[in-house]
């Protein structure tokens, strides 16, 4: 999509890292920050984009936004979202055609670093989430992405 993208990110618990690990093989003192490391990646991005182009300012219209997903059916309904966006927006026709989703990495036996097992397990299957993509209308998700304070829609 030319304007926006969506990510469903999980971040560990503190407890889940292995502090001995992040000290040798890194250098690290502590666990990393999400969102610090987000805004790291956002701004390398802008940096070599802006290098490459030959422009200079701000790449992205406003600071990202993030969501904590709290339960089961946001979980099933945030990953429909995601993949129905290019469609709600006309950029594709097809959500299961749209090469810049994770609909078919989820599919693909190719290797990726996408938790595909995990998501396949969380629909039952692999015909499950295909079935769950086909069966799932287009309906309002009203207030699925508000932003906490404003109410607005990011």
């Amino acid at each position: 999509m030319k304007n926006h993208f969506h990510l469903m990110v999980r971040v560990k618990e503190v407890h889940e890292f292995d502090q001995e690990k992040l000290l040798s093989e890194r250098g690290w003192l502590k666990v990393p920050n999400a969102s610090r490391q987000f805004s790291n990646l956002f701004n390398s991005y802008a940096q070599d984009f802006n290098a490459n182009t030959q422009r200079t300012g701000s790449l992205f219209e406003r600071p990202f936004h993030r969501k904590v997903v709290t339960d089961d059916s946001y979980f099933t309904r945030l990953i429909f979202y995601i993949h129905n966006n290019p469609v709600k927006h006309g950029v594709t026709g097809d959500l299961t055609t749209y090469l810049s989703s994770s609909y078919q990495s989820h599919l693909s036996a190719k290797p990726t670093l996408l938790m595909r097992e995990a998501v396949l397990t969380w629909f039952g299957g692999r015909k499950e989430y295909i079935h769950f993509h086909q069966d799932m209308s287009n309906e309002d998700f009203g207030d699925l992405f508000t932003h906490p304070v404003s109410g607005r829609r990011p």
